[in-house]
């Protein structure tokens, strides 16, 4: 009932909402050139750029719900220090540190699969590019991916 306690969460359903957006509009010009212009095939560079803006915000959105999460449970268990404790401060550390999370942890995907020597098809059953699609289609060890 109390206002004061929604700010939070007002902040938060910004940021999934923009992540969302994102999200969607990362896969959007591969799925237009595939719908407008019949084109099958992406740029291998463009294919790990869009790979990594796909599991970037997907880390991103779970980080966010994990901070909705501590928000509800500060509103609902400790009313009364809600306000004292998420501060504008904290909640833009927090904010911070889901986006650096997303970018930090998912790095390593794309420059791994970079790596690898590609010799077999190179078609991909998806209109999007995902990791372990085109991980897939290496032919040398992927164990590191795979883990």
């Amino acid at each position: 009932m109390e206002p004061s306690l929604h700010g939070p969460m007002y902040y938060f359903l910004c940021m999934l909402a923009v992540t969302d957006l994102v999200l969607s509009t990362s896969t959007l010009p591969k799925m237009l050139s595939i719908f407008w212009f019949n084109s099958r095939e992406i740029n291998f560079s463009a294919c790990l750029t869009q790979m990594y803006f796909i599991h970037c915000f997907t880390v991103v959105e779970s980080g966010i719900f994990v901070a909705m999460a501590f928000d509800r449970y500060m509103a609902i268990c400790d009313p009364l220090r809600h306000s004292s404790t998420l501060t504008n401060r904290i909640k833009a550390k927090i904010s911070i540190a889901v986006v650096l999370r997303g970018g930090i942890l998912i790095i390593p995907k794309p420059f791994l699969a970079r790596q690898w020597p590609y010799c077999r098809t190179n078609i991909i059953a998806h209109s999007y590019c995902e990791h372990m699609a085109v991980v897939k289609l290496a032919c040398a060890d992927i164990r590191i991916s795979s883990y």
